[in-house]
């Protein structure tokens, strides 16, 4: 993905011109995933019937009989190849052509996939799975050889449905227990299988004999087919909108965003008429109130700090809840509560002062109500004294008078003995229907009252001070004021890491953006429900009047050694810079060798925990133990026994395609 950047240094950016889309490039390939149900499959290994502390029993039962005779029992003197003690023991009898009338369809058995349900129950909706997803079921089978009179044991997978798929008949032909591997054909149609099981449709005639088949069964897995999704597809937008944004996924309408004071800034004691002391946000967005009305902000007051459930956890709290309207206005609710901790219900009593809570004695509820203009705009609680504080919105205000005993009880609570107060402002869909759109505060502070507090956070530089704030929600981040840009990519993405680059010639270096510490301004980045989201500040980016980004996912080539005065310098010839310092032995110090494990560009692949070994060219030397890396990278200490040039290699015994490397020669002196 390709943007054009008109600027390098810090100042003046006054549009960012994007060519969408230049550029998108993923490397790398995802294994291992199937998909499975809730409860389908014990991993790993098989489902044992009977069970025990470690295994999961398979629920079985007749669903239906017809005019035939199941017996489905669990056999516990029986079992196959492991030492767990139990099969099922299956017994089939079809009466054939004795029947009168005479029956079309006789018999059919079904084991469940899933402990949720009943036996002998037909199969619950809403565990189904998808059929395509595997490759083959798997199980131990005895026939009992000499007493069945059939000749082949139909094996079916069930849906929810009614519908069946017939994966083969089995031969009854080997005594004892034997292993079988049943393939399920890859076009298989069956999205809500649930079972599997024999379904003789035994049709008869005046004539038809009677049959009977036994067997038990045991150890039965589905194996999953291997899947490869497809890579992560990047999107890239300006970050136009600038301050502290309270994201939210879809079908995350509970979530919430926040930042709390990291420190206690009370109140009590400190506020009068001359010094009022306020607790404020100013709201500088929100979505389209007249499509997604609702939305929630709130200023909590907590003798503790307590995150997002600052109205849940407290025992005591203050709560100012806003809410946005349909028409534009916001609904504001002062609320309290005392000595209810992991509860919110007093909150919402409509009487405050009844009784309520946990204790029955110190009750609060909602004070009152306040009607703004807007939901956008400054948002206070601003105390006069101990008791009495003022509640103020766009083109509105209300006066509130705290009881004395539930401020005794407030300071009570408080986590030092007395006189705590941690400040949480708050954002946050609050529904579904609002789920997937974001709100952004613009300003936070906690100002005056006699020690002259003045915490002011115009959110709008990173990284965050956090002396003095914390950021709470894992979909919370600063979008700078400086220029920055939108980078999203689409999950999985395990082992991706964002880079940029100027130019997408041969050769051109790519800077790593995700995680890397030297940056001029972070890359924070977050995930939000099946995307990962990074703000890329655009002082981060090389390019004059283009940059590109890329996800990669990068895989290790060869190993690098580094000895002491050498530091790694991807896209260079050499992968590394500056000249090994000499070594003493006299010093009886060890020496400490950087290993680390990197791409044919010797980008450090951050994946890589392969083992390494450490070798040397001094047959004195006292070397170290295998070790992994760590992020890609290791340290290795080496205590030299002979004077002269020296070198170290470093080889992979985990990867044998990953090249070893001998490092530069350094001069050990006496």
């Amino acid at each position: 993905m390709k943007n054009t950047n008109p600027r390098k240094t810090k100042p003046n950016c006054t549009s960012l011109k994007w060519i969408v889309p230049s550029l998108v490039l993923a490397f790398g390939c995802w294994t291992g995933w199937a998909q499975i149900a809730t409860n389908v499959i014990p991993g790993p290994g098989a489902m044992q019937p009977g069970g025990n502390a470690t295994d999961v029993t398979l629920n079985f039962g007749q669903w239906w009989t017809g005019n035939g005779v199941v017996s489905e029992v669990l056999d516990t003197t029986m079992h196959s190849s492991n030492s767990i003690a139990g099969s099922i023991y299956v017994t089939v009898d079809c009466p054939g052509g004795t029947v009168t009338p005479i029956a079309s369809a006789n018999l059919a058995y079904g084991n469940f996939f899933s402990s949720l349900w009943g036996d002998n129950g037909w199969l619950g909706a809403g565990n189904e799975f998808d059929a395509s997803k595997y490759q083959s079921l798997t199980m131990d089978i005895y026939v009992a050889t000499t007493v069945s009179s059939n000749t082949t044991i139909p094996i079916n997978l069930y849906g929810y449905s009614y519908e069946n798929v017939n994966l083969t008949n089995l031969p009854i032909t080997t005594p004892g227990w034997q292993q079988v591997v049943i393939p399920i054909p890859a076009n298989i149609v069956l999205g809500d299988c649930t079972a599997y099981g024999s379904y003789f449709w035994y049709n008869t005639t005046a004539s038809t004999p009677p049959c009977h088949v036994e067997y038990w069964f045991d150890n039965v897995e589905l194996i999953a087919r291997p899947y490869v999704p497809p890579p992560p597809t990047v999107s890239v937008a300006p970050a136009t909108r600038k301050g502290l944004i309270f994201d939210s996924a879809p079908g995350e309408g509970g979530a919430r965003g926040g930042i709390h004071t990291a420190v206690s800034l009370p109140w009590q004691g400190l506020a009068a008429s001359g010094t009022p002391l306020s607790y404020s946000m100013n709201i500088s967005w929100v979505p389209n109130q007249n499509v997604y009305s609702n939305f929630e902000a709130a200023i909590a007051l907590g003798a503790a700090f307590e995150g997002t459930a600052a109205d849940w956890n407290p025992t005591d709290s203050g709560f100012l809840q806003i809410l946005g309207n349909s028409d534009g206005t916001a609904i504001a609710r002062m609320m309290w509560k005392t000595n209810d901790p992991n509860d919110n219900t007093m909150l919402f009593n409509t009487q405050y002062g009844g009784n309520g809570g946990t204790n029955n004695h110190f009750a609060a509820g909602t004070m009152g109500y306040l009607t703004a203009t807007s939901m956008v705009g400054n948002w206070s609680i601003t105390f006069n004294d101990d008791t009495n504080f003022t509640v103020s919105g766009p083109g509105a205000s209300t006066n509130f008078t705290l009881p004395p005993d539930w401020l005794a009880s407030f300071e009570t609570a408080a986590a030092n003995g007395g006189g705590s107060v941690y400040a949480t402002f708050l954002g946050g869909p609050n529904g579904a229907a609002n789920s997937g759109q974001p709100m952004f505060l613009g300003q936070v502070t906690v100002t005056g009252g006699a020690s002259g507090y003045a915490y002011t956070n115009s959110l709008s530089t990173i990284p965050l001070d956090t002396t003095y704030w914390g950021l709470d929600g894992a979909e919370t981040a600063i979008v700078p004021a400086d220029p920055c840009w939108w980078v999203d990519w689409t999950m999985p993405a395990t082992g991706y890491s964002l880079w940029t680059s100027p130019s997408v010639s041969p050769g051109t270096a790519w800077t790593l953006l995700s995680g890397n510490t030297n940056l001029i301004e972070p890359v924070n980045s977050y995930l939000s429900g099946t995307n990962t989201k990074a703000i890329v500040p655009a002082i981060d980016l090389v390019g004059v009047s283009q940059n590109f980004f890329q996800l990669q996912k990068l895989a290790a080539t060869g190993l690098q050694v580094l000895m002491p005065g050498e530091i790694n310098a991807p896209y260079t010839p050499t992968g590394k810079s500056g000249t090994p310092t000499p070594e003493s032995i006299t010093a009886n110090n060890p020496v400490t060798v950087t290993v680390n494990a990197v791409d044919k560009h010797f980008n450090i692949v951050t994946g890589c925990a392969d083992t390494v070994a450490i070798t040397s060219s001094d047959t004195g030397a006292n070397l170290p133990a295998n070790a992994a890396l760590v992020n890609g990278t290791g340290a290795f200490y080496i205590y030299f026994g002979t004077t002269g040039p020296q070198t170290v290699t470093a080889t992979d015994v985990t990867t044998a395609t990953v090249t070893a490397n001998t490092g530069s020669s350094t001069s050990i002196t006496p």
